[in-house]
C-alpha cells in the first residue's frame, strides 16, 4: 500500500501534466500570431467605452464602501443601530462611554462619540442628540449632585471609565472580565518594566533635580485633584425626554434612570440654550515679536475665539504669505529673480485663520509696523492657497 504523502505528490504531478499539456494544445491549435508573440501573450483589447464603465464600477463600489462602512462617531448612525427606545439609548450611552471629571461643555456630541468619555454635560448632551435623531422631544436638566452621593460614585465611575476603554465592541455589552483581566495583567506587566527602567536612571541627576524643584506632598495633591472631581460630579446633567405631558429622566450617570428621580432640576432648557458661558472656548493670538534698538516689544495683531465642542473634524489652519508675491506659479521670465530672493524682499505679510475652508480672521504684518486687521479681500487669497498648505 502507497504512502499517503506519495499519492498526494502522484496527484500533484498528474495535475501539472494535464495543465501543461493543455497549455500547449492551446498553443498549437491557435498558433503564433503575425508579430511571433502567441494570443496567449497579447492583452485582450478593452474599449475607452468599457474602461469608463469599469471606473464607474470601482468609483461606486468605493462609495458603497465608504457609506456602509460604521460611522462609531456619527449620532445619527449610532441612533440607527441602536434604535429608538429611549432607555436603550440610555443604557448604550451609559455603558459605551466613561465619565471623566472637567467642568463645562467641552467635546460635544462628536467629541463624546470619538473619545468614548466625557463629562456630565457633555453626555448629556450627546445622548439629546441621540433621541433627537430617533425623534423624540428633550430637554437637559440640571442640578446639584449631594456630596454624600458624589463621594460614593467616584470611585466607581474612575474604575468604570477603565474597563470602558477596553470594551470589545460599541454596540454590546463590557468585555469578559477574564478578558479584561489579561488585558490590565498585561499593562502591569510593561508599568512594572517600565518602573524597573527609570530606577536604574542616574541617582545624581534626580537628587540634582529634587534639589531645584522641591516635591509636592503626594497627600496633599491627591486631595487636590480629588475635590476638583467631586466638585465636577456635584454639577450634574441628564436629559428628559416629554412622554405626553410629563417629562421622564434619562440618566447615564447611574445603573438606572430611577436612582436620580430624587432630584429636582434647578434648570431645564434645550440643548441650543445651554448658556455660551458654559462652553469651553480658544483664542487663536498672532502676537507680532519687534526688537528696536535692543528693545522688545509685543504686539497682538490677530485674535479669534473658537469652540472646539463646535469644530470636532474640521481643519484649522494658521495661514502666513507675501502680500506682494507673484501671483504666478514661477516669477516673470523677464524678472530674473528667484524665489529666495522675493522673499527676502517682502515687506508686508498675510496672516490668515481658515477653519473648514473659510477665513474667519485675517490681518497684515508690516516691516514699518502698521497692521490691517480684517484685511479687506484676504479671503479670496487664503481661501486659495488652503488647500495646497499644510496645516500649522
Amino acid at each position: 500500500m502507497k504512502h499517503p504523502r506519495n499519492v498526494r505528490i502522484a496527484m500533484v504531478a498528474l495535475v501539472a501534466l494535464v495543465a501543461l499539456g493543455a497549455g500547449a494544445g492551446l498553443w498549437y491549435a491557435r498558433g503564433p500570431s503575425s508579430s511571433g508573440a502567441t494570443v496567449l501573450d497579447r492583452e485582450p483589447v478593452v474599449s475607452a467605452a468599457e474602461r469608463l464603465t469599469a471606473l464607474e464600477h470601482s468609483l461606486r463600489a468605493i462609495s458603497d464602501g465608504v457609506r456602509d462602512a460604521p460611522r462609531e462617531w456619527d449620532p445619527s448612525f449610532v441612533a440607527e443601530q441602536v434604535g429608538s427606545d429611549p432607555e436603550a439609548l440610555r443604557k448604550w450611552v451609559q455603558l459605551n462611554t466613561s465619565w471623566i471629571p472637567y467642568r463645562g461643555g467641552l467635546r460635544g456630541p462628536v467629541g463624546v462619540l470619538m473619545d468614548r468619555q466625557g463629562n456630565s454635560l457633555d453626555r448629556a448632551l450627546l445622548l439629546a442628540r441621540l433621541l433627537t435623531e430617533s425623534g423624540h422631544a428633550t430637554r437637559l436638566a440640571r442640578a446639584t449632585l449631594p456630596l454624600d452621593r458624589a463621594i460614593q460614585l467616584l470611585p466607581d465611575l474612575v474604575a468604570r471609565s477603565t474597563v470602558t476603554s477596553l470594551k470589545a465592541s460599541p454596540y454590546g455589552e463590557a468585555a469578559p472580565l477574564r478578558e479584561v483581566a489579561r488585558q490590565l495583567s498585561s499593562y502591569a506587566e510593561v508599568s512594572t518594566k517600565l518602573s524597573a527602567e527609570l530606577d536604574t536612571r542616574d541617582s545624581e541627576q534626580t537628587a540634582r533635580l529634587l534639589h531645584v524643584v522641591s516635591p509636592a506632598d503626594p497627600e496633599a495633591e491627591w486631595r487636590i485633584r480629588r475635590d476638583s472631581a467631586l466638585a465636577a460630579l456635584q454639577d450634574h446633567w441628564w436629559v428628559q425626554v416629554q412622554n405626553g405631558e410629563l417629562w421622564t429622566d434619562l440618566d447615564v450617570l447611574e445603573a438606572s434612570s430611577s436612582d436620580t428621580s430624587a432630584l429636582t432640576p434647578v434648570q431645564t432648557m434645550s440643548s441650543v440654550d445651554v448658556p455660551p458661558s458654559l462652553f469651553h472656548e480658544i483664542e487663536i493670538s498672532v502676537v507680532e515679536e519687534r526688537l528696536t534698538g535692543g528693545s522688545l516689544t509685543e504686539r497682538r495683531k490677530l485674535g479669534h475665539l473658537v469652540r472646539p465642542s463646535e469644530l470636532v473634524g474640521q481643519l484649522i489652519v494658521l495661514q502666513f504669505w507675501p502680500a506682494a508675491f507673484p501671483n504666478s506659479s514661477s516669477p516673470p521670465d523677464d524678472s530674473g529673480r528667484t524665489f529666495r530672493k522675493l522673499a527676502s524682499e517682502q515687506e508686508q505679510w498675510n496672516v490668515g485663520i481658515v477653519i473648514g475652508g473659510d477665513v474667519v480672521a485675517g490681518a497684515t504684518l508690516a516691516a514699518s509696523g502698521s497692521s490691517n486687521a480684517n484685511t479687506p479681500g484676504l479671503g479670496g487669497r487664503a481661501r486659495a492657497r488652503t488647500d495646497a498648505a499644510p496645516a500649522l
